[in-house]
Parts: structure tokens; sequence; C-alpha cells
């Protein structure tokens, strides 16, 4: 299903990417409410300014699609309630967009969201239940937004932003078993994954300069972090709380700085990598409770490694070539 909902947003990006606009529109306003079973709506809105689209969708299997090409300060909103629904968003180019969808029911509920080019754009999405899917692209924009929120067991958010500057990604998760991937090319962008539970797994992966990745993992057990950024003067940061948790960081670049903190949970046992490539890097490693096990490595020279660890039965490897 993740291979099918991927192939839909690659479609849709080259669609409007590559697709005719047609005469402008100025505070305009389309409303939609449908309740039922398996109901589709289409709602599109050409080179606008303050343009509005809303739609209401009350059952199962429903689907609803909004695009907005061009213009400033759109706003396209979806809510639906129920299970297996749909929602589809896509903007173009502008300044100002914003995009907002919101999803409640037992589950299997999927949300697509994808601005393409301009500035200051936003899109949210919120999502109650199991097995929910969010899937968030923004290419060739900055000063971006993408706001992802999902509460139940087995819910998976997706983020990308590609060729972009000064943009932020955030995820939040609870429940049990949850996933969240986070991807940025370009620089100064913030990307950001808070997780409340167990078994969930948060990855991150940045290219570009002066990036700032943040995992944050609390109160559960068995919740697993990944962290890769490329380039030069990025900062990692991951912080777990609870037992048998893993993290791993990967940094390649100049003057890199990683830092991560694993407090203990009954049992403890939790495990720390960092790995650097380069010169001028800082990593450093906090653990606290018993039977923990850290590895810290560094190629290259003038970094530095510092670790930390309070409690009985830890290990801590480091090495410098």
């Amino acid at each position: 299903m993740k291979r099918i909902l991927l192939c839909t947003t690659a479609a849709l990006v080259l669609a409007l990417a590559t697709g005719a606009a047609s005469a402008d529109s100025q505070s305009n306003q389309a409303f939609i409410e449908q309740a039922g079973t398996n109901n589709i709506n289409s709602q599109t809105q050409d080179q606008g300014l303050n343009n509005l689209s809303r739609t209401y969708q009350n059952g199962t299997g429903n689907a609803a699609t909004t695009i907005q090409t061009g213009g400033e300060a759109n706003s396209a909103y979806v809510t639906q309630t129920n299970t297996n629904n749909t929602a589809i968003q896509a903007q173009t180019d502008g300044y100002m967009n914003e995009m907002r969808a919101t999803q409640n029911g037992a589950g299997g509920n999927m949300v697509n969201q994808v601005q393409i080019g301009g500035l200051s754009h936003k899109a949210s999405a919120t999502q109650d239940g199991i097995t929910n899917t969010i899937l968030q692209t923004q290419t060739d924009g900055d000063t971006n937004q993408l706001d992802a929120r999902q509460n139940g067991t087995g819910n998976w958010s997706s983020q990308t932003q590609t060729t972009a500057t000064n943009s932020y990604a955030y995820i939040e998760q609870a429940g049990t078993g949850n996933i969240a991937s986070q991807s940025q090319s370009g620089n100064l962008q913030d990307a950001r994954i808070t997780q409340n539970g167990n078994s969930h797994w948060a990855s991150q992966s940045q290219s570009g300069s002066g990036q700032i990745a943040s995992i944050t993992q609390l109160g559960g057990a068995a919740n697993i972090a990944s962290q890769v950024q490329g380039d030069d003067t990025n900062y990692a940061t991951i912080y777990q709380n609870g037992s048998t948790n893993s993290m791993t960081q990967v940094q390649a670049g100049l003057g890199n700085m990683a830092d991560a903190q694993q407090w203990d949970g009954a049992g403890a046992g939790n495990v720390g990598e960092q790995r650097q490539d380069g010169q001028f890097n800082t990593a450093s490693l906090y653990q606290n409770g018993n039977d923990n096990r850290s590895f810290q490595s560094q190629t290259g020279s003038n970094n530095t490694l510092n670790a930390s660890q309070v409690g009985f039965g830890n290990r801590n490897t480091q090495v410098q070539k």
C-alpha cells in the first residue's frame, strides 16, 4: 500500500508541474458537504488570491481532491470522519498558501499533501485512529512549514522538503508502533519528531549546511531513532526516555555536532551509537541507568568525543582515527 501511495505522490507532482493554468480568480469560496459511503469530490481553483476551498465528508471510503494553482493566501481545508477516507491536496507556486486536513475515525485513512514552488507555504494534517497515513511533500520553495500529528497505533507519517531554505518540518505521534520519517535537502532547515509511547521508529535524513535534526521519544520502550546528516555545520540531537531503546547518529562534513541522551526506565538496556567523518566535529552521549551500551567513532582531525554514563554494568567504546 505504501508503494501505491508514493507513486500517487509522484504522479501528482508531475501533473502539477506540467499542467496549464486558466484565468485568474480572487476571493472565491467553494464548499461541499457529503454524507454516506464512497463519495468523491474534486475542487480546482486557478491562479487566484484569497481563495478558499472547504470540504466536509462523513462516512466510509470517501475521497476529496483539492487543487489550487499559483496565487497568494489561498486556503484548502478538508475534514473527514470515519474510516478508509482519502484526502489529496495540492498547491503550486504563489505565496503564503495553506492547506489543512483533519481525519477522525477508526483508521485506514490517508492524507497526501503536495506544495510546489513559492514561499511561506504551510501544510498540516491531523489523524486519530489506527493504520493511518500522512504524506507531505514540498519542493523548490523557501520558509515553508510541514506539520503532521497522529494519535493511535500503527500510523505512518512521511515528510519531504527538497531544494529549500529556512523551512520547517514537524511530526508528533502518540500511541504504539508508529513510524515517522523526514527528508530535507537544502540549507538552514529544521526537522523535528516527537513520539510518545512504545515501539516507535523515527528517522531523519538531511543534506546541506546549517541543518537541525531533533528526535524526542518519551515514556516508552523499544523505540528506535536514526539520524543522517551530510555537509557542514549541522546539529543533530536525540532524547530518549525509557528502556531497551536504541539510537544512531551519522554525520559527514565539517563543524558538525551530535548530541544524544538516553534516560533510564525499568530495566534500562539502552543502546547508543554515534559516527562522524570529517574535521572539527563534536559528539556527546549521556546514558542514565543500568546495562547500557554506547559506541562512538570519529574519522578525521580536530574532533572531540564526550561520553557520560551513570549506573551499573554500562559499556562505552570510543574510536578516533
